[in-house]
């Protein structure tokens, strides 16, 4: 693989995980928002039951303190009793009221619906032991209802509480894991920046330093190693480059040394050639002299030939004239022969009649 594809690849890794982690970390926070809301709501739950479970203790002291006040005869005491009664009353319904709403999805939800009709109840009762037209207002149903009441609003509390202590340990687990989670993310990170890391080290250091080996070699005069390609495919294209280039090198230093040598066989005979063609020059410069007086003696020559033909011209001259005459002479002897080959015949034929009368008489 390549480097540039290396780093593409680590550096989408690293995207990615970068990405899962703002995944992981933004579902965690919603995570933490959601128990960190529901820890808010059941704190207020708490607080909301915390203060009806008040109001329903401050109902009874305010019935106990009108009472009291209704023995002492404290008409002042009583109306206060009776005012702080109808606050706390509503208080307390109030209390319930938004309460509700926290709890309704909850297995405390139950527990409320059962409580408000009690606590109705309690008021009411409460409200009739504080009747000031009676004589003596019943105290004991009030008393009862307030022990029933206090028993549903333990269970309300215990069960409110059981909810926010789930609620809290499910926030505490979601921490937890969001921290799990974000520690497991960076040291992902970190494991993947140093695979990278010391995947490109291997990948990029030692065919660097074997580059620098090698070219420390060539710089040296060194082509006799053989380069092997390796690494990388950059690594390796560099070090098929530097054995090309190394092998171009070593023929063309094979063709200089060649070159040289067949330079300096020539320069040898070109020396050898040169002190034999100083030799010669030597002689042909000594020939040269003796063909200068040669020469010298050749024009004394020819001078003398020319004079000589001019004399054989006339010689020749003299020869035609008296070959012309001979040739007139010769016409004349031809013709003369002519002239005694006919008178020969003639003496021939002479000779034959002689011949012939000689040869009839010796037979006769």
């Amino acid at each position: 693989m390549k480097i540039q594809q290396q780093i593409l690849a680590l550096g989408a890794a690293g995207a990615l995980l970068i990405a899962a982690v703002g995944l992981m970390c933004w579902q965690g926070q919603r995570r933490q928002h959601h128990d960190m809301q529901e820890v808010i709501q059941a704190a207020q739950s708490i607080r909301m039951s915390m203060d009806a479970d008040m109001m329903h203790d401050a109902l009874r002291a305010d019935v106990l303190a009108a009472r009291m006040a209704r023995q002492a005869q404290d008409e002042d005491g009583i109306k206060a009793a009776a005012q702080d009664f109808g606050e706390h009353a509503a208080r307390f319904r109030k209390s319930l009221q938004e309460l509700g709403p926290m709890l309704k999805e909850s297995d405390a939800a139950p527990l409320l619906q059962a409580v408000t009709p009690e606590v109705e109840r309690y008021i009411q009762s409460g409200q009739a032991a504080m009747d000031s037209t009676a004589e003596a207002p019943p105290i004991k149903p009030f008393m009862e209802a307030f022990e029933a009441l206090e028993d549903r609003m333990e269970k309300l509390g215990d069960a409110i509480e059981k909810q926010t202590s789930a609620i809290n340990e499910e926030a505490t687990h979601t921490g937890r894991l969001v921290q799990w989670l974000v520690l497991l993310a960076v040291g992902s990170c970190w494991v993947l920046m140093f695979y990278g890391a010391n995947r490109l080290r291997r990948s990029v250091l030692p065919p660097i330093a074997f580059t620098q080996m090698v070219a420390h070699r060539m710089a040296d005069g060194d082509l006799t190693m053989r380069i092997q390609p390796r690494g990388s495919e950059e690594a390796r294209d560099m070090l098929e480059m530097l054995e090309k280039m190394r092998t171009h090198w070593q023929s063309v230093l094979g063709d200089v040394s060649s070159g040289i040598q067949v330079v300096n066989s020539a320069s040898a005979e070109l020396v050898a050639g040169s002190r034999k063609l100083s030799d010669r020059t030597e002689q042909q410069a000594s020939a040269l002299e003796q063909t200068a007086a040669t020469m010298q003696e050749m024009r004394e020559t020819a001078m003398a030939n020319a004079e000589h033909a001019r004399q054989a011209a006339h010689l020749v001259e003299q020869a035609s004239t008296v070959a012309e005459q001979g040739g007139e002479r010769m016409r004349h002897v031809i013709a003369t022969m002519g002239e005694i080959q006919d008178r020969s015949r003639k003496i021939g034929d002479i000779i034959g009649v002689i011949d012939s009368i000689a040869f009839q008489t010796n037979i006769l």
